[in-house]
């Protein structure tokens, strides 16, 4: 099976969402939504990276919102 470039660009943005959560906070949030946004577009021609890129997409939201809750019940401070 070939891969489309919609299914190589939400692999990569979910890649890059995850990584970027643990230095940047909104841009990871953009970069999963774009991530689940082209997946679901690459995922309707079969493309698998789509689907990779989905879930990546929604666990850096899912993590995103979990360090945020840790943050603001801690008081400002992660670690």
């Amino acid at each position: 099976m070939e891969h489309t470039n919609n299914g190589k660009i939400a692999l990569i943005f979910g890649i890059l969402s995850m990584f970027l959560l643990i230095v940047v906070f909104l841009l990871p949030i953009i970069l999963a939504i774009l991530a689940i946004v082209v997946g679901v577009l690459a995922r309707k021609k079969g493309d698998k990276y789509g689907t990779y890129g989905m879930i990546l997409g929604t666990l850096t939201i899912i993590l995103t919102i979990v360090f945020s809750a840790i943050i603001y019940f801690k008081g400002g401070s992660l670690f």
